[in-house]
């Protein structure tokens, strides 16, 4: 099915200067390609229709892009974010209503600097958000994402699972804070964020932070930083694949995930070729 453009639809501005578009056909699939915005950067998408499902994919986010995504109540929205070019400094705002649900994901193996911000408001009673996202730091990259959940309601679920790839004396952080605030009981948090290092002089960071204001919650996190996991490595070392390949079939193993997310796209090629030729160029 081709993707409609987003920015080819109705829309208004307010008297803040920002872009909105409301958006309540869920019969078609959509895309934001930044490729195509001119100088407008700060842009508000509205989702809303009872029981609709918006699927959504952005590619190549503008530098200073400001988004806001509504999701309106008893609404899912797919949301992918493909960052394959150069890496750029912007924000995702997501508003997530009652019963709304965004399952996000975003794959960088954009070269660069980047700092990307992402926060999720869950304002609505069962409100859910799952992030997920793979990246490779690489050449010199230095990458930071810093991705927060905010639940302000009552039996909200927030889940975020960063995975990331380090070499080339390059650098990644994840950060963020799932922040679940007084009122909001019987909701839950979790995170979890993996870094792996390919050499002695690459850095690695993850920050998980947890802000409990409720007692009757439930919140967890993990963070991982470090080498190929030598015991993995040797099971398949010992079963007659040299370290090189095993230590590719491991990485692989854990980004690979995020092409799910991508899957019957043609940038879902892209970056099933991005992750296989940048660490067969390394490993």
């Amino acid at each position: 099915m081709e993707r409609v453009n987003l920015l080819s639809l109705p829309s208004f501005e307010n008297s803040y200067g920002q872009t909105i578009y409301l958006i309540k056909d869920a019969s078609v699939k959509y895309e934001l390609d930044w490729s195509k915005v001119s100088s407008q950067v700060d842009l508000i998408f509205g989702f809303f229709g009872n029981g609709l499902t918006f699927d959504l994919l952005e590619i190549n986010s503008k530098s200073d892009a400001r988004v806001s995504y509504m999701v309106g109540a008893d609404v899912t929205l797919k949301y992918a974010l493909a960052e394959l070019d150069i890496s750029n400094h912007s924000e995702r705002h997501f508003e997530v209503d009652t019963n709304g649900i965004v399952n996000a994901g975003m794959a960088n193996f954009a070269s660069g600097i980047s700092f990307m911000t992402v926060v999720f408001n869950l304002n609505g009673t069962g409100a859910k958000a799952l992030w997920r996202l793979a990246t490779v730091a690489k050449e010199g990259d230095n990458k930071l994402y810093n991705i927060s959940f905010n639940h302000e309601a009552k039996n909200t679920h927030s889940r975020m699972e960063n995975y990331g790839v380090v070499l080339d004396k390059s650098e990644l952080e994840f950060a963020g804070i799932s922040h679940i605030k007084n009122g909001a009981t019987n909701s839950v948090a979790e995170q979890i964020a993996k870094i792996t290092l390919f050499d002695e002089n690459s850095i690695g960071k993850a920050n998980p932070i947890l802000k409990i204001d409720e007692n009757e919650v439930s919140a967890s996190h993990g963070a991982t930083v470090g080498k190929v996991n030598e015991e993995h490595l040797f099971y398949l070392t010992s079963r007659g694949i040299d370290e090189r390949a095993a230590t590719k079939i491991l990485t692989l193993g854990y980004l690979n995930p995020i092409l799910s997310i991508f899957e019957g796209e043609e940038v879902g090629e892209y970056l099933k070729e991005a992750i296989d030729g940048g660490l067969s160029r390394h490993v």
